[in-house]
């Protein structure tokens, strides 16, 4: 049988019970899941790419294990990749308050500099160098 038919064996199958329905209520906050991101996380990465700083604020305050958060899917990058891309400064400067990461490496194994150096983006490479570097074993 392939997978789609072992999925539905409870239709056809008797004994085999079936999978419980999901209840939701209209607007309500749904837990993480391996699908994807909450509303809550859709926000924050909406924010986090567009550069909207006042969103990323309210979110940190409400939630500030937000900043962690990396999407299941896809490249896995974090805020400050997502910030890096659009030349976020500001919100780069609002991540490193919080402690974001930024030496956070993607499925690809790029950190933001890696990623502001590919794009052969001077000015962001210069800016993370000098305002957020995190070298490690210095002091």
């Amino acid at each position: 049988m392939d997978s789609e038919a072992n999925g539905l064996r409870h239709l056809i199958t008797p004994g085999v019970p079936r999978k419980p329905k999901e209840v939701r209520k209209e607007g309500a906050e749904t837990e993480p899941s391996g699908r994807g991101p909450n509303a809550e996380q859709l926000s924050w990465l909406r924010a986090c790419r567009t550069g909207d700083a006042k969103t990323c604020r309210k979110l940190l305050d409400s939630n500030p294990e937000i900043l962690h958060y990396v999407p299941p899917h896809y490249l896995n990058y974090s805020c400050v990749h997502i910030a890096t891309q659009g030349r976020h400064y500001d919100l780069l400067r609002l991540f490193k308050e919080r402690g974001a990461n930024f030496n956070a490496v993607t499925r690809s194994g790029y950190t933001p500099l890696h990623l502001a150096a590919q794009n052969q983006d001077k000015d962001t490479v210069e800016v993370l160098i000098r305002e957020f570097a995190q070298f490690e074993g210095m002091s």
